[in-house]
């Protein structure tokens, strides 16, 4: 065991039970199409949900790609992350699951945050080797990892992408951020990624539009296509309250809207290798029905 690293700690996750499979995580990467579209906030509470939603065990990492002004770790405690990735990047040639787990942040017993430096100056020291070393080592050790990806996509963030099983592409009922999703989509699709890869996420949506607000269904299907998309509804006042406290949606308000819409997210999928009748973008589209 390392010691030898400023803040290390001793880790404390326990092995997994003798003739259990070996781990193989389900990677989900949330990307917004405009800033303010509240894809970290979906990211970050999913995760809670997926590791709390049984007593199997689910592991769950998220990891902060936001790397300059990520905030996911603020989302779920009110003070800093005492480890961030850059510190792991700079000591990338001593990873292994014992530093890796040193260096989350712990928000429950089954769910983690790998949080974004506090300085925004050693978000250059994250590079894409890092990141696939990262990501080599967690799929390994999680159930699930989400990547909170932010726009613009630069090489580290498409890597993540190229490296995720799906992709939650989360917008609003609104021209520019509803714009950008197209601009993604299209972007999505010359990168040879299927077209099952990608889910649409409308956040915020309120099936009662005040006239000249947002845009309607139609409208946005007119704009992003054909394809369902998944509705998380409009509860700002418990998600502001959430944010402001620091706290999982799930602790602030269990009645919420919104975290039910998370709940049936969180049923959709799976970890790789579970077998299930429907395939989860089947499942979650069905769900999605507005």
């Amino acid at each position: 065991m390392r010691t030898d690293i400023p803040g290390y700690r001793a880790a404390t996750e326990a092995p997994s039970p003798p003739g259990a499979p070996p781990r193989r995580a389900q990677v989900l990467a949330f990307v917004a199409s405009k800033g303010g579209c509240g894809a970290t906030f979906l990211a970050v509470n999913l995760g809670h949900v997926l590791a709390s939603r049984d007593t199997s065990g689910t592991k769950v990492l998220l990891i902060d790609l936001n790397l300059q002004l990520g905030e996911a770790a603020w989302l779920v405690r009110d003070s800093p992350p005492s480890h961030d990735m850059a510190e792991v990047a700079r000591h990338i040639a001593r990873l292994d699951a014992s530093f890796l787990h040193a260096s989350l942040q712990q928000v429950t017993p089954n769910f983690s945050i790998l949080a974004a430096p506090e300085n925004p100056a050693h978000a250059l020291q994250v590079k894409v080797e890092h990141l696939d070393a990262i990501l080599d080592l967690a799929v390994t050790q999680f159930d699930f990892i989400l990547l909170d990806v932010n726009v613009p996509l630069d090489e580290l963030k498409l890597r993540a992408l190229d490296r995720s099983n799906h992709i939650f592409l989360v917008t609003q009922a609104m021209l520019p951020a509803v714009r950008n999703a197209h601009r993604l989509l299209a972007m999505f699709a010359s990168l040879g990624y299927p077209r099952d890869k990608v889910q649409v996420v409308l956040n915020r949506y309120a099936k009662r539009q005040a006239r000249g607000h947002d845009l309607g269904l139609d409208e946005m299907h007119h704009v992003l296509g054909e394809q369902p998309f998944f509705t998380v509804p409009n509860g700002f006042k418990e998600v502001a309250q959430a944010i402001n406290l620091g706290e999982p949606l799930a602790q602030v308000d269990a009645t919420s809207p919104v975290y039910h819409a998370l709940c049936a997210l969180a049923q959709s999928v799976q970890p790789l290798g579970v077998r299930h009748r429907a395939s989860w973008l089947h499942r979650l589209w069905r769900r999605a029905a507005p």
